[in-house]
C-alpha cells in the first residue's frame, strides 16, 4: 500500500512538474512570438483589415481566429468591456504589448481576446502533442520528457515570422494528428472543418486520415474513398464561399514566390546553406528507418512533403510557418530516430507502417 502511495505521489508530482512547465514555457514563447514575428505589422494583413474583412487575399479568407475574436467581444457585457477597455488603457505594460501585437488603439480589448487565443493555442498544441506521443508509443519517463523539451524548443524558429491564425492551426493540426490515431472520427471530421476555416493548406490532412477509414483485417478502398469525398465536401463547402465573398478584396489567392527563393539563395548564401543543411538533416532522420515507425508519422511526412512543394511555390524564404500542420508529427520521427541511433528502444503501441503496407496488399475494392 505504501509504494501504491509513493507511486501516485511521484505520477502527481510528475504531472504536476509537466504542467507548471508547459505553462512557463508557452507563456514565453508566446512573448517570443509577440516580440519577434512582426505579427500584424504587414499591410496585407494588419489586425483591424483581418477582423473587419479588408486584408488581402489569401490571408483574409483565413477567418476562424477573426471570427472568434469578433464573436467573444460580442458576446462580453457592456460594463466588462468598459471596464477591460479601460484597464488596458491605464496600463502602459498592457498597452506596450498590444502596441507590439500591431494592434491600433481602438482595438484594444480585441487584441487582448486574440492574444489569450494564442497563449491557448499552444497550450493545447503541447496538450495534444503529448496525447499523440503516448497515443503512438510507449515510453519511458526519460523519454517522455525529451519528446516534450525537444518540441518546446524546436518550436522557436517558428515563431520569428507570422500570421493571427498560425498558432491555432498548429494547435488544431495537432488536435487532428491526436484524433486519427485515437480513431475518432466525428470529432476528426469537427476539427478538420475547424482547420479548414482557419487556413485551406489543411487539406492536406486528409492524407493521414486514411488511417480513420482503413480496417487492417479488411482494408476496403471504398471506405477511404468515402472517406476523402466527405473531407473534400468539408472543404469546398468552406472554402468556396469565402473565396467568392472576397473575390473583390485587393491580393490574389496564391502567391508565386519561388523566383524569391532563388533570390534569397544568392542574397543570403550562408543563412540558405544552413537553413538547407539542417533541412536535409531533418529529412534524414525523418526517413531513417522509416518502415518500422508508426504509419501516422509517415503518413503525416506525405503531408510535409506536399507542403514543401506549396513552400517553394507560393511560401517565403526561410517560412518555417508553412509546416505548422505537420510540426508534431515530423517532431516526433525526428526524435524516434534520434533516439533509435543512440541504442534506445521505443516501443510503437500505434499501426506500424510496416504492417499497413502488408494490409494494402490485401486490399479489397468492392
Amino acid at each position: 500500500m505504501e509504494k501504491q502511495n509513493k507511486e501516485k505521489r511521484e505520477i502527481f508530482y510528475d504531472r504536476f512538474a509537466l504542467f507548471v512547465i508547459l505553462i512557463l514555457f508557452s507563456f514565453a514563447e508566446l512573448a517570443a512570438f509577440i516580440r519577434f514575428s512582426k505579427i500584424n505589422l504587414y499591410y496585407t494583413a494588419t489586425f483591424e483589415g483581418m477582423l473587419n474583412g479588408s486584408a488581402y487575399r489569401p490571408f483574409v479568407t483565413r477567418v476562424l481566429t477573426p471570427w472568434m475574436t469578433v464573436g467573444v467581444r460580442e458576446l462580453i457585457p457592456d460594463q466588462i468591456n468598459e471596464n477591460l477597455s479601460r484597464w488596458i488603457a491605464e496600463s502602459p505594460f498592457i498597452t506596450s504589448i498590444i502596441q507590439t501585437y500591431g494592434a491600433p488603439a481602438n482595438l484594444g480589448v480585441e487584441a487582448f481576446i486574440n492574444i489569450v487565443f494564442q497563449y491557448l493555442s499552444l497550450l493545447g498544441f503541447f496538450y495534444f502533442y503529448i496525447k499523440l506521443v503516448q497515443n503512438i508509443f510507449i515510453l519511458t519517463k526519460r523519454s517522455s520528457f525529451f519528446f516534450i523539451f525537444v518540441s518546446l524548443i524546436g518550436l522557436i524558429p517558428f515563431l520569428f515570422f507570422g500570421y493571427i491564425y498560425d498558432l491555432p492551426q498548429l494547435f488544431l493540426s495537432t488536435l487532428a494528428f491526436y484524433l486519427i490515431a485515437s480513431n475518432k472520427k466525428i470529432l476528426y471530421f469537427f476539427v478538420f472543418a475547424l482547420a479548414v476555416l482557419n487556413k485551406e493548406t489543411s487539406i492536406v490532412l486528409i492524407i493521414p486520415s486514411l488511417l480513420l477509414f482503413w480496417n487492417q483485417k479488411n482494408p476496403k478502398a471504398i471506405n477511404v474513398v468515402l472517406g476523402y469525398v466527405i473531407q473534400l465536401t468539408i472543404f469546398l463547402l468552406i472554402r468556396m464561399p469565402l473565396y467568392i465573398y472576397y473575390k473583390n478584396n485587393p491580393g490574389v489567392n496564391l502567391d508565386f514566390h519561388f523566383v524569391d527563393h532563388l533570390r534569397a539563395f544568392v542574397g543570403y548564401p550562408i543563412t540558405s546553406i544552413i537553413f538547407w543543411l539542417i533541412a536535409i538533416l531533418t529529412v534524414s532522420l525523418v526517413l531513417y528507418k522509416w518502415k518500422k515507425k508508426p504509419a501516422i508519422l509517415n503518413l503525416g511526412l506525405c503531408s510535409g512533403f506536399v507542403l514543401l512543394v506549396l513552400f517553394f511555390i507560393g511560401g517565403f524564404p526561410f517560412e518555417l510557418r508553412v509546416f505548422y500542420e505537420v510540426y508534431g508529427v515530423i517532431v516526433i520521427s525526428v526524435i524516434w530516430s534520434f533516439l533509435t541511433l543512440r541504442g534506445e528502444l521505443i516501443k510503437i503501441a500505434a499501426l506500424g507502417t510496416d504492417e499497413f503496407i502488408d494490409s494494402l496488399k490485401s486490399l479489397k475494392t468492392n
